[in-house]
């Protein structure tokens, strides 16, 4: 009877803690909630020392979509000399960036690293549409998860690796 009252009521706790699920969170190894993100799109960029000493990061991306890309979001990543992240910031790109076109980005408040990562996060294409205030028709999500409680973002935000630029496909 004990063993039955055991499993009665174990079956409910599995069936919750196989339901909870784990946001992906940006790291080292985790750059992209996109696969071959690479391909579609090139980030360069350089490292500005600010005044509080913290440093702003300051690029374009470069887009090889044929339609616009909206809600483009930017991992920024600040790693020490072992490759360990010490600072991240997810960031808004400003603006659509339009087929094969770029937007320039800065991402502030990264703290002081031997390298930075800049990397698209996350992105929607629009499918349809003319994209800078045109109507879509349709767009095309690539947002997996959302992330939340990342150090020193607002809105949906992170960071990154070296002055420079990504590789291109």
């Amino acid at each position: 009877m004990k063993v039955v009252l055991l499993v009665a009521a174990g079956i409910p706790v599995a069936v919750l803690v196989g339901c909870a699920t784990t946001e992906t969170q940006p790291s080292a190894a985790v750059t992209s909630l996109v696969p071959d993100v690479q391909r579609w799109f090139r980030v360069s960029w350089t490292a500005e020392p600010e005044r509080d000493g913290e440093r702003r990061l300051r690029g374009y991306v470069e887009s090889a979509l044929g339609e616009p890309a909206n809600k483009v979001q930017l991992l920024a990543l600040a790693l020490d000399a072992s490759g360990n992240v010490v600072g991240q910031r997810l960031e808004w790109v400003p603006e659509v960036i339009p087929p094969f076109g770029r937007v320039y980005f800065e991402i502030p408040k990264m703290p002081p690293a031997t390298e930075y990562r800049v990397t698209v996060w996350a992105y929607d294409r629009i499918k349809g549409g003319g994209g800078a205030g045109l109507p879509a028709l349709r767009a095309a999500s690539y947002r997996p998860t959302v992330v939340r409680n990342v150090s020193g973002a607002r809105g949906p935000g992170a960071s990154a690796r070296g002055a420079g630029s990504s590789p291109s496909a």
